[in-house]
């Protein structure tokens, strides 16, 4: 891996370590592995949910966390140490424990900006090599936060070529994006999403997933559509799901008494460029089997 860019608006650059593979995620954290013991999370924390603690405070309280965690033993802390990157000025610290039996050691560094703190660390044997100790401070001198403009990419869907995407059980169909990639390896274990695409620079996702609440729609200005003959109701939010602020286009359908929420989001400021897009793929929704549609929707 070369360098690439996370994150919506904040985004972030690293030059990750050519023999790492790399995960990342929703919950705007990446995750570079090179082995099953050996990782490097990287992730960032609104202040605000700290009650903007300083930098100092929330590493204690990061200490304070570890030392509670139930599945770890002998846990032996170093002290919070300034350290200096290339770019920023942030602490680190080194805790060690026992995790399933093995001695493990864990790698802390942390910054903070006028909105987040950014944490980066690795987790690895207590006898790793140097050489991964060198790759991973590698990576903390290399991150750099990125502050240019972004811009939506045009997205004219009638140049565009798409593909079909299916659940595992190939019970349900939406047609996306050709360069989209599917991310459900990635998040099976932490959603409950049936389907999950997004874009390479996961700007823009969809998700379909159950609800048991379909009541929800009726919170929001909402309209009745019909999705291959089936109605449904959709209407837009905004929230913000992991301190980023987020805009949705959602989507109800019932078909037989399952509610199904087809959830597309973006950044509010590229909402009205996807919008068409967000729409075109909710509108190509369609089951395996023709099932009749009970109209419990008003």
């Amino acid at each position: 891996m070369d360098g690439y860019s996370v994150n919506y608006q904040n985004k972030f650059r690293i030059t990750a370590p050519l023999n790492w593979s790399k995960q990342d995620g929703p919950e705007n954290h990446l995750a570079l592995f090179k082995s099953s013991d050996e990782m490097i999370i990287i992730r960032r924390d609104d202040v605000r949910l700290f009650g903007r603690l300083s930098l100092s405070a929330y590493m204690e309280l990061l200490r304070g966390n570890a030392g509670k965690l139930r599945h770890t033993s002998s846990m032996e802390m170093s002290s919070i140490e300034p350290f200096y990157t290339p770019y920023y000025e942030g602490r680190i610290m080194t805790y060690a424990f026992t995790l399933d039996g093995k001695a493990a050691e864990t790698t802390l560094f942390a910054f903070k900006t006028d909105l987040y703190f950014y944490i980066m660390m690795l987790q690895a044997p207590a006898s790793c090599s140097h050489e991964t100790l060198s790759e991973f401070f590698d990576v903390v001198n290399s991150f750099k936060i990125i502050i240019e403009v972004l811009e939506p990419v045009a997205s004219n869907i009638r140049d565009m070529k798409f593909k079909m995407m299916y659940d595992e059980n190939r019970e349900i169909f939406i047609s996306i994006p050709d360069k989209w990639i599917d991310t459900i390896d990635s998040y099976h274990m932490h959603t409950d999403y049936l389907i999950f695409v997004s874009s390479s620079d996961r700007n823009q996702a969809i998700g379909i997933s159950r609800t048991e609440n379909p009541e929800i729609a009726y919170n929001y200005e909402f309209s009745t559509i019909e999705i291959g003959g089936m109605r449904a109701l959709q209407y837009e939010e905004e929230c913000t799901p992991h301190a980023i602020l987020l805009k949705y286009l959602n989507t109800i359908v019932e078909v037989e008494g399952d509610f199904y929420l087809i959830s597309c989001w973006t950044p509010p400021t590229f909402f009205d460029a996807y919008a068409e897009l967000f729409r075109f793929v909710t509108n190509s929704f369609t089951l395996s089997k023709s099932k009749g549609f009970t109209a419990q929707l008003h």
